[in-house]
């Protein structure tokens, strides 16, 4: 089953115009969840799934 996420991320579309940079945690801040599944960055604050909460979309902001 296609997620909603995923059905966004197959789009032909600019996903820059949300601003958010892809890529993976490589330095976590002590904020960022052990087992976060990042979808984007905006600066420091990370967006992300946590897989015991579906498709809930979480924002982590260590400022």
């Amino acid at each position: 089953m296609e997620t909603i996420y995923e059905k966004y991320m197959a789009l032909p579309i600019d996903k820059g115009l949300l601003c958010l940079e892809y890529g993976d945690i490589a330095e976590p801040y002590f904020c960022y969840p052990v087992n976060a599944k990042p979808i984007g960055f905006e600066g420091c604050i990370l967006y992300c799934f946590l897989p015991e909460y579906g498709e809930m979309v979480f924002a982590c902001n260590p400022e």
